[in-house]
């Protein structure tokens, strides 16, 4: 059985109807649609989307991204997106394996393997970024899934296969904006600013009771 295949059996036992669904795993969440859908604007926060059946349009301004089984999304800050799925029918549903990146164990990645992040390799790049799926990235992702069958191995092993996943991404040479998020989280983990007394405090919680609430 591929990794494709298991991942989308996996999917289908634990989204049983359409929409976003929540899974015991933190972080990890499951979109399933049976027929293409109107555009819809969101926000996409800082995730991978791995898509195991059907294909997906993100809009980002006048860019579209085609993600399907042979390319994944991953988009590394909160951007405004027009989405759509554009293939699924009930025989064979749009599924996507949705993961936060966790900018904790992205930093944690940097500081412990410092090679994957050499500021110099990388050139800026876009927040979002489409890139060839491989087969390092799918066998970890499907372990991760295949958690999902066993709930009481989650609790273990999820971190552990999480960090591989992760990993998988921040070693691709396509990846910098994964590299990028590394680096900045790292960088502020380790150098963090001082506060400047009670005033800052009180204009920073004001200020961040102001900010909308983003959903994908």
């Amino acid at each position: 059985m591929s990794a494709l295949t298991e991942m989308t059996d996996i999917l289908l036992r634990h989204a049983p109807g359409d929409g976003m669904h929540a899974t015991r795993i933190a972080g990890l969440q499951i979109m399933r649609s049976a027929s293409p859908t109107v555009s819809v604007p969101t926000v996409y926060t800082p995730m991978l989307c791995l898509v195991a059946q059907g294909r997906k349009q993100a809009m980002l301004g006048a860019a579209a991204y085609l993600y399907h089984p042979q390319m994944y999304l991953v988009a590394s800050v909160d951007l405004p997106i027009v989405g759509s799925v554009i293939e699924a029918s009930a025989a064979q549903p749009y599924l996507c394996f949705c993961l936060d990146l966790d900018t904790a164990v992205l930093s944690d990645l940097a500081v412990s393997h410092p090679e994957l992040v050499e500021p110099q390799r990388d050139a800026a790049q876009a927040g979002l970024l489409l890139n060839h799926s491989t087969p390092p990235l799918q066998d970890a992702a499907v372990r991760l899934a295949r958690l999902l069958d066993q709930p009481q191995e989650i609790a273990a092993l999820a971190p552990l296969v999480l960090r591989e996943v992760l990993y998988r991404l921040m070693a691709d040479p396509a990846n910098a904006v994964v590299r990028q998020m590394a680096i900045a989280d790292s960088g502020s983990t380790r150098f963090p600013k001082p506060l400047s007394g009670c005033a800052s405090i009180t204009h920073s919680a004001s200020a961040s009771s102001r900010l909308p609430i983003c959903r994908r």
